[in-house]
């Protein structure tokens, strides 16, 4: 919704970017934090490399972009799904650099993986190509 009412295109699911996103989000679960960077110092270039996930997007100027990522954690609790999601895309909106990477015009494909600690913690991340 973000990306039309900014006169952009909605962006297409894409299955293996979602299970690159869970991964990281399970990740960040065992790390305890919330990081672009993961428990072996890798990141997401790093996790598209160990997927074989190829994204290659060559901009106007002939610059190669290889991917975005966004991240967020909150506490689960006293939420329900729709008051979560509210909650995300506010946060990526208020956050310049996520926000950026939202209504970047050169992505095509999404993908969001979701993780919930046993403590009630939510870790999400956001990947783009």
């Amino acid at each position: 919704m973000q990306r039309q009412s900014n006169g952009l295109n909605k962006l297409s699911w894409d299955k293996a970017l979602s299970d690159i996103a869970r991964g990281h989000s399970r990740n960040l679960i065992s790390m305890g934090r919330i990081s672009h960077i993961g428990p072996n110092g890798d990141d997401f270039l790093d996790r598209y490399n160990a997927a074989r996930y190829d994204c290659k997007i060559y901009t106007t100027t002939n610059q190669i972009v290889f991917g975005g990522e966004n991240v967020f954690w909150q506490s689960y609790a006293n939420n329900n799904d729709r008051q979560m999601a509210y909650s995300i895309v506010t946060g990526w909106m208020n956050s310049p650099g996520h926000k950026a990477n939202l209504l970047n015009n050169l992505w095509e494909v999404e993908g969001i993986g979701v993780a919930i600690s046993t403590n009630g913690e939510i870790y999400v991340t956001q990947n783009f190509c």
